[in-house]
């Protein structure tokens, strides 16, 4: 396994008590890029590396979590499990296929 954390998913609302007020730096899932990420009344706000940026309701977190829990702990820190693609591992009813993948690195940072 790629790393010792041992992912388990989290309800948007215990995500949303987590964060902290001010916005943080977080790597990707794959450790090459940082997301931006930061809570904004009730949602949680990412910036990608582009600069692209998404606010996530809990439908969007709720699916994700659900994709998780379906995966194989040693599968749940690949992104390439939340995104969709040709690979039959691929998540082919992805609902966001920029920022899904965003979503677990955030449950992996509040899991340390």
């Amino acid at each position: 396994m790629k790393n010792d954390i041992k992912l388990q998913a989290m309800s948007y609302s215990d995500t949303l008590a987590l964060m902290g007020s001010s916005e943080i730096e977080i790597p990707t899932l794959g450790g090459q890029k940082k997301l931006k990420v930061k809570k904004e009344q009730n949602f949680i706000h990412i910036t990608n590396s582009n600069n692209k940026s998404l606010k996530v309701d809990q439908n969007l977190w709720d699916k994700v979590m659900d994709r998780m829990n379906t995966l194989p702990q040693e599968e749940r820190g690949m992104s390439s499990r939340y995104g969709d693609g040709k690979n039959l591992y691929n998540w082919k009813e992805c609902p966001n296929r920029v920022f899904a993948i965003y979503i677990p690195a955030i449950v992996k940072h509040l899991s340390k």
